[in-house]
């Protein structure tokens, strides 16, 4: 791969074709717009954008912002995914305006994606990302940061199952590693003890003497 081809994160090696069409320039982060669209235009940037191996969500968003600016049906043009994340491209690429993308030199398609959360407003997420350009935010910071900003909970680790020592049982881990069932068992067998301690002081038989059942009564208790 050439050094333009990892610069625009190209896979194949036409980037000097488009890099030479008059009507659009390949940005870092945006498609800029020269001149309107012909339908020759179109096809070269459809054609153009599946030799992407990187950052070309915001500039499908772009090429389908532009196209449904110009009256055409911007779907006729969505490649082999999900409608609902061409949805999402073309909603980040109106999301964050193409003059504010052409600031930014520290962020990348990827950071925009993670800002893109619907659950924040236009304003939160474009001052979101302009906080990630100039910090020098990685995408995990500003993936936290959007957690923080619409309030989601920390995620919660999942308890660690293991087996219980006594009854082979799955159980969550405890302390003592054993089970409810194990635990209750344990319970009754000491009340059933106790109880006999206490019958037999109630009702001494003559076969333990006082000080043996005073220790018996401490051990289950």
């Amino acid at each position: 791969m050439s050094e333009q081809q990892a610069e625009y994160g190209v896979a194949k090696s036409d980037i000097g074709t488009l890099q030479t069409m008059s009507a659009v320039t390949w940005e870092r982060n945006a498609l800029v717009f020269n001149t309107g669209l012909v339908q020759q235009t179109i096809d070269q940037i459809a054609g153009g954008l599946t030799k992407f191996s990187e950052g070309y969500q915001l500039y499908f968003g772009d090429f389908w912002k532009m196209l449904e600016a110009s009256g055409y049906e911007w779907a006729d043009y969505v490649p082999d995914i999900a409608y609902n994340t061409a949805v999402n491209w073309l909603r980040m690429a109106k999301r964050f305006p193409v003059r504010a993308r052409l600031r930014h030199r520290h962020v990348k398609a990827s950071h925009y994606i993670e800002a893109n959360n619907k659950k924040l407003s236009d304003d939160q997420a474009n001052e979101l990302i302009d906080r990630a350009d100039a910090y020098e935010w990685t995408v995990q910071m500003v993936r936290e940061a959007v957690r923080v900003a619409i309030g989601k909970p920390e995620r919660q680790e999942k308890p660690k199952v293991i087996v219980c020592q006594h009854c082979d049982k799955p159980i969550v881990e405890i302390e003592d590693e054993a089970c409810p069932w194990c635990m209750l068992s344990v319970s009754d067998t000491r009340v059933e003890a106790l109880r006999a301690v206490l019958t037999e002081i109630a009702n001494p038989s003559g076969g333990l003497d006082s000080a043996e059942l005073a220790n018996r009564a401490l051990l289950e208790v």
